[in-house]
């Protein structure tokens, strides 16, 4: 039996390097397992960084209540409705990893990674504006439920770059979150310092003004 001569693609403009790199792909296919160079465009940066500013400012944003339970307990009171800032975080935060990932695939991560960004500002309003230890539970539970919906923007971002690009962008996306924990104890740091000398200031000029 005689073996088939491949077809070779009409190639309408040979002066094309584009068209002329496919037609050789065609004839001769690389290997099984080898990934052919792909560039990657700016716009696909462009929307890795958006996603990566979504998955930062929404995961790591949500690590603040979390660490000063006892300064909203001593001035909020109510210690044991306190206790369930985290858990009430931790249960939501489950809930919506679970229904994010579950349904991603059928639905499209797209709105799933809006509506968690839009959760995100609706809880940090609701906490940023309570006077009592109930509300900061349930603002605590609409940030964890979002944390849930904004996991989409690693498979996302995955899906969008190579391989070989994979690990450095999913790990640039994680630094966001030690971004957010390393300023938030540098600006603790500064204020706690520069507020009470402030305070300090003005009390003892009122002071020497009695």
């Amino acid at each position: 039996m005689y073996s088939e001569t491949p077809k070779v693609p009409e190639i309408q403009d040979a002066d094309k390097p584009e068209q002329v790199v496919e037609a050789e792909v065609a004839i001769h296919p690389p290997p099984a397992g080898v990934e052919r160079a792909e560039k990657v465009q700016a716009k696909t940066w462009l929307a890795i960084i958006c996603l990566g500013a979504t998955y930062g400012c929404c995961q790591g944003i949500n690590l603040i209540p979390l660490n000063v339970v006892n300064v909203i307990q001593a001035d909020l009171g109510n210690p044991f409705l306190a206790s369930w800032i985290g858990t009430g975080y931790s249960i939501t935060l489950v809930v919506g990893i679970l229904v994010a990932n579950s349904l991603a695939d059928l639905l499209g991560r797209r709105w799933f990674i809006i509506c968690g960004g839009i959760l995100t500002a609706v809880g940090n309003i609701v906490g940023a504006t309570v006077s009592r230890t109930s509300s900061v539970v349930v603002a605590t539970s609409i940030l964890g439920f979002a944390q849930g919906g904004v996991t989409c923007t690693i498979p996302a971002a995955s899906e969008l770059i190579p391989k070989k690009y994979r690990g450095y962008v999913v790990g640039l996306m994680n630094l966001c979150l030690g971004i957010w924990s390393m300023s938030g104890n540098l600006v603790g740091a500064w204020a706690s310092l520069h507020v009470s000398i402030l305070v300090q200031e003005q009390l003892m000029m009122r002071a020497t003004t009695i």
